[in-house]
C-alpha cells in the first residue's frame, strides 16, 4: 500500500469537496480542473479504491444524456446537457433546448440518473452542441465526461493551453465556449457541466466510504 499516494488522492478528495461548492467561480474550475484529469482521466480514483482493499472501482452516480434525449430527433437539439450540479441554492439537471415545439406531455420528466463505475462514468456522454450554419448546414457533436475533462485540462488552460489541438469536438467546444450565451444563473453552461462532473464524484456514496477509509489509514 503506498501511503503518499493515498494521502494525495484524500487531498484531491477533499479539495473537491470543500472548494467545488455552490459558489465557485469559472477561473477556479478551470485551474484545479487537472484534479478531475488526475482522478478520472489518470484512473487514480479506481487505483486508490482497489489499494485499501475494495474490488472493482467505485460508483458514481450520474445523469445520463443519452437516455435524456432518446425521444427526441436528434438534428433538432441544438443544445443538451447532464448537469446536476448545486449552484447558488438551485440545482439544475436535464437541459435541453430544441429548434421545436415539444408536446406537452414531454415537456417534464425525472432526469435519468445510472449508477456508473469509474470506467463508464468517464466515458458517458454529458454534452450535445450543435452549429448551424445560415447555409442549412450543421455540426453537431456528443461530448462524454471524459472529453470534457480533458478539453479543460489539456487545451483550455487547466494544465496545458493548447490552441493546436483542434479536432472535430474541441473546436464546436472552443466556438461554444466564445460565441454563446447559455448561462446557469451567472455561470457559463459548460463550466456548469465540469462542476457536474466534481460534484457528483464527491456525493458519491462510494466516494464518501473510500474518503472515510483514506482518513482511518
Amino acid at each position: 500500500m503506498d501511503k503518499e499516494f493515498l494521502d494525495s488522492v484524500l487531498d484531491a478528495l477533499d479539495y473537491l469537496n470543500e472548494k467545488w461548492d455552490q459558489e465557485i467561480d469559472d477561473k477556479s474550475l478551470r485551474v484545479t480542473s487537472p484534479i478531475l484529469r488526475r482522478l478520472i482521466t489518470y484512473g487514480d480514483l479506481g487505483r486508490a479504491w482497489r489499494e485499501v482493499g475494495f474490488s472493482k472501482e467505485p460508483i458514481i452516480l450520474a445523469l445520463d444524456l443519452k437516455e435524456m434525449i432518446s425521444e427526441d430527433p436528434i438534428l433538432r437539439i441544438d443544445f443538451a446537457a447532464a448537469g446536476g450540479a448545486l449552484y447558488k441554492g438551485a440545482k439544475v439537471a436535464g437541459m435541453k433546448i430544441l429548434d421545436m415545439a415539444r408536446p406537452p406531455e414531454k415537456q417534464v420528466g425525472e432526469p435519468p440518473y445510472k449508477p456508473l463505475r469509474v470506467s463508464a462514468f468517464q466515458q458517458s456522454s454529458c454534452l450535445l452542441i450543435t452549429r448551424r450554419y445560415p447555409s442549412g448546414g450543421m455540426k453537431q457533436e456528443i461530448l462524454t465526461r471524459g472529453e470534457l475533462i480533458t478539453f479543460f485540462a489539456n487545451k483550455h488552460g487547466g494544465a496545458h493551453y493548447d490552441a493546436k489541438r483542434n479536432s472535430p469536438k474541441e473546436y464546436l467546444l472552443d466556438w461554444f465556449l466564445k460565441n454563446g450565451s447559455l448561462k446557469v444563473l451567472d455561470k457559463r453552461v459548460v463550466y456548469f457541466e465540469l462542476l457536474s462532473i466534481g460534484q457528483s464524484i464527491v456525493n458519491s456514496p462510494d466516494i464518501a466510504l473510500l474518503r472515510d477509509k483514506l482518513k482511518a489509514l
